[in-house]
């Protein structure tokens, strides 16, 4: 009984381990890349990951200070292979 209970419990520990341990990021490309963002700067970005995407930020930092940039969400888990916004 106990080797029982000492077995499920390394499972309960295994299993989300070995996901988290295992599972990539996501990568951004920059595609061409932004040397400087103006007023209406359109910025292409490529996002990869293979499990999806689900929400994306963007974030300018300048000189300490953090600006809401944009903001997308989807209802699903589906890729989406390239995002343009305007920023400035």
């Amino acid at each position: 009984m106990r080797l029982l209970i000492v077995v499920l419990i390394v499972l309960v520990i295994a299993i989300p381990l070995s996901l988290l341990l295992l599972s990539g990021g996501t990568v951004l490309k920059l595609d061409p890349p932004v040397a400087a963002i103006g007023n209406q700067t359109p910025v292409q970005v490529r996002i990869e990951n293979p499990h999806g995407v689900r929400r994306i930020t963007g974030v300018i930092e300048q000189g300490g200070s953090r600006y809401s940039a944009k903001h997308f969400r989807w209802a699903n888990n589906r890729r989406r292979p390239c995002m343009t916004a305007k920023h400035g």
